[in-house]
């Protein structure tokens, strides 16, 4: 079981900290969330100045992070015996 999305590289243990799992979902989904808003200018000074190209790139890895964070959720709780199947 691949259960490295907490700084200690461990799944919580369900029983030790309940909301543990709820958390990591929530922070995936905010990542998500973030890869999916839309970018936008800025007038300076009269002139339109668009978003840089490393803007999206970081928009991107939120996106895939969240996603990999999501998958390491569900697996981590597939293996606790909470999650059965294909997730949600």
């Amino acid at each position: 079981m691949d259960a490295n999305f907490f700084a200690g590289g461990a799944a919580p243990d369900p029983s030790a900290d309940p909301q543990g799992f709820a958390r990591a979902q929530n922070m995936a989904r905010a990542m998500m969330a973030q890869g999916t808003r839309p970018q936008q200018g800025q007038m300076v000074g009269g002139h339109f100045v668009a978003p840089s190209p490393m803007s999206y790139a970081t928009q991107l890895a939120n996106a895939w992070g969240g996603a990999q964070q999501m998958r390491n959720v569900q697996e981590a709780q597939r293996g606790w015996g909470i999650l059965n199947g294909g997730g949600g």
